[in-house]
Formats: C-alpha cells, sequence, structure tokens
C-alpha cells in the first residue's frame, strides 16, 4: 500500500504503525516546514498514485486541498490524524503575549504533536485510517 505523508512527526508517527504493510513516502523532507512548502509536479504524482494521505490536520497543511484536487486520485483516502483531538490553547487566543514564533495560526494551535497524550491519539488516529484501508494489515 502507497501511503503519502505531510510533514516529519507524522511520517514518523505512520511508519512506526505501519511497519511493513505499506510504503510510507513523505511530500515533506525533513527539515521543511508546512508554512514554507511549495508543491511540485512530482508531488501531484506521488499523491495521484497513492491509497492513502496522512496529515497533521488543523490547517497546518493549508496547501493541501489544491494538491488533493490536482492529483485527480478519487481512491484516495485521506486520514486526519487531528480528528477528534482536543486542540492546545492557541498564543493568538490571549492576544499572543510573549508567544510570537513567526508564524500565526488563528484561535486552533495545530501543534498537537507536541502534546504525548494528543500524539498517541493521533498515532491511534493513523493506526485506524490504515486499518480500514488495508484491513489485512489490521
Amino acid at each position: 500500500m502507497q501511503v503519502v505523508t505531510t510533514f516529519l512527526p507524522i511520517t514518523l508517527f505512520t511508519r512506526a504503525v505501519a511497519g511493513d504493510c505499506a510504503a510510507v513516502t513523505p511530500l515533506m523532507a525533513p527539515g521543511t516546514s508546512p508554512h514554507d512548502f511549495q508543491a511540485r509536479p512530482t508531488d501531484v504524482l506521488t499523491l495521484r498514485r497513492a491509497a492513502v494521505l496522512v496529515k497533521n490536520g488543523l490547517g497546518m497543511e493549508g496547501f493541501l486541498d489544491k494538491l488533493i484536487a490536482a492529483a485527480d486520485n478519487p481512491r484516495l483516502q485521506v486520514v486526519d490524524s487531528s480528528a477528534g483531538v482536543a486542540t492546545l490553547e492557541s498564543p493568538e487566543a490571549d492576544g499572543g503575549h510573549g508567544h510570537d514564533h513567526g508564524h500565526a495560526h488563528g484561535p486552533v494551535n495545530p501543534h498537537i504533536w507536541l502534546d504525548p497524550l494528543r500524539a498517541a491519539q493521533q498515532v491511534e488516529a493513523i493506526r485506524d485510517g490504515l486499518v480500514k484501508a488495508d484491513p489485512g494489515c489490521a
């Protein structure tokens, strides 16, 4: 099964869950931020060939909707690893006092993988999404 992930934490979680049941390919090289990502034509092709796309969600990958549409892959299953996970308080919610980290997210802080309990929930969501895509690897 061909699985595409968005950025490093999601890639690492997905590889740990998938084991030998899937080939996991990241869209972004390590060190690339979703905030700075620029899609290439090869990324469209990668998504066109994939069975599953695993993302963080919560608006972290704002570029994805257009990229998915361009890939025109009706069989692509998208796993939102943030589904059902409580969000973190956003610095913007309190006026951003002393929390400037170079980019804004609005009222939702999508960096949920930084909390170990929330990261565990993301791993469970990834597991459930991969099992749905390929029940034989449950």
